[in-house]
């Protein structure tokens, strides 16, 4: 963790399928990438209160949003510096090939989508299926890389649940 903005660049190729953090942050941590990542961002905010600017603006997330960065989208980010805190989940995944329907979220900005879960209950859901991601993620498991794939492919298939523009909504 950084308490100074950051510029990263995609500059290095990333094999991991997936790599995930839990981050307590406050004051002054920022991170910027004009050309954004290669593979898809997801984050999820637990408590207190982020920013994400893009071309043309920002938004504010709060406790129970969740934010889709999709691959090459420009943006920076960092602890919303009224309520200086920000509490989240984040992970970088390569999706697997039947999940790219899941991925159409509402979008806030081109590349950037957000969910806000209303519901306690599903709110409840992710974040415990997110929490589990990142453990198994970082965990010892043999099969960490495996069983967090599957945690995060749940944690999805909730967010579509909830998605107006989900399989789920275009049923109703």
């Amino acid at each position: 963790m950084t308490n100074a903005t950051t510029d990263i660049q995609a500059a290095t190729a990333v094999y991991a399928q997936l790599v995930t953090g839990y981050f307590c942050e406050r004051a002054g941590y920022a991170i910027h990438r004009a050309r954004g990542t290669d593979d898809y961002l997801l984050t999820f905010t637990l408590a207190g209160r982020g920013r994400l600017g893009y071309a043309g603006g920002e938004c504010l997330v709060h406790a129970g949003d969740l934010t889709l960065l999709k691959p090459g989208a420009p943006h920076d980010y960092g602890v919303d510096p009224v309520l200086q805190s920000w509490d989240f989940l984040w992970t970088h995944f390569r999706p697997r090939q039947h999940w790219l329907d899941l991925l159409n979220w509402p979008e806030v900005a081109p590349g950037l989508g957000r969910l806000q879960l209303k519901h306690s209950a599903v709110r409840r859901r992710i974040s415990a299926r997110f929490m589990q991601l990142h453990r198994l993620a970082t965990g010892a498991h043999n099969q960490r890389d495996a069983l967090a794939m599957n945690a995060l492919e749940e944690v999805l298939l909730w967010c579509d649940a909830v998605n107006p523009l989900g399989a789920q909504a275009l049923v109703d």
